[in-house]
């Protein structure tokens, strides 16, 4: 998850977990940003101050007026004309490395917080500038920044899973399957956590809500037993909105297909001998030769 950040003064991060214990990716360097883009319209510079060293650091922030939502994913991933605020929603504090979204680098941290931050990054932290337009390599970087802030600080699962989860939205953009999927594994971890533990509303989210977004994301990594378990549980739910409910029918309905394709499938495999090899082989090594999926 943390590859690449070397050039940050972050080295031997790989084997870092994201999660605290309870009781106590490919590598992507920045590329250049298509001339083409519009995204300057929509991007204005301003100051804030970081929480850990109480410097000022510019940011860059976006005119949410201005956005016109395309389309939205059903796990809630949004596409806007023209610009991707995603690649924004990180700010990064040049001069002790301090990195989290927007809606929380201005918020104050614990004591223990800012020594964490200070002794674990501040301290190794060598600063990068960033052209005026991030594209989604570069979005990638301030994020997997942003996740190692907040695994020194030890933050709760639901932010740590909340920045898995936008990290694999980007991932998507870049039709990178493998690190998508890997970031919506993370993300799971800490989703389950908070919908187990935390009081809700938890991320802005009730019950039912958490409950269909863990459901969606268990099923695109291929989990379908959990994710009829939580899709199940939003379907039964009596206070559950009506549309959520049939959002959660449809994704059911889209597993027990899914399933029925997968056994299908199976079941020809085994069924058909390969017509290449004489005599056929025996039935105990027919595994060896199903199609691949």
């Amino acid at each position: 998850m943390f590859e690449g950040l070397e050039e940050f003064g972050l080295h031997n991060m790989e084997d870092k977990p994201l999660y605290q214990d309870e009781d106590d990716e490919k590598e992507i360097q920045p590329g250049p940003v298509s001339e083409k883009t519009n995204e300057a319209k929509y991007l204005f510079d301003s100051e804030v101050e970081c929480p850990v060293c109480h410097s000022q650091v510019t940011v860059k922030r976006i005119r949410r007026s201005a956005l016109r939502l395309l389309s939205r994913d059903t796990d809630s991933m949004p596409s806007y004309q023209d610009i991707n605020p995603l690649h924004y929603d990180i700010w990064i504090c040049n001069n002790c490395g301090y990195a989290a979204t927007q809606s929380s680098f201005s918020q104050p941290l614990t004591r223990v917080e800012a020594e964490l931050i200070q002794h674990n990054i501040s301290s190794k932290w060598r600063p990068k500038e960033y052209p005026p337009l991030y594209d989604a390599n570069i979005a990638v970087e301030r994020f997997k920044l942003a996740l190692v802030s907040a695994t020194v600080r030890k933050a709760r699962p639901i932010d740590i899973a909340m920045l898995c989860l936008k990290l694999g939205w980007i991932y998507r953009t870049m039709e990178d399957k493998d690190n998508e999927v890997n970031c919506l594994n993370q993300a799971l971890i800490g989703l389950k956590s908070a919908y187990d533990k935390d009081p809700f509303p938890v991320a802005g989210m009730d019950e039912s809500t958490l409950a269909f977004l863990i459901g969606d994301l268990s099923r695109r990594v291929g989990n379908h037993q959990d994710a009829l378990h939580y899709l199940g549980r939003v379907i039964t739910d009596r206070t559950a909105k009506g549309a959520l409910k049939e959002k959660a029918r449809d994704q059911r309905q889209l597993i027990i297909k899914a399933q029925r394709a997968s056994e299908s499938e199976a079941s020809k495999a085994q069924e058909t001998p390969d017509s290449t090899s004489e005599p056929p082989p025996p039935k105990g090594l027919k595994r060896l030769f199903r199609k691949n999926k």
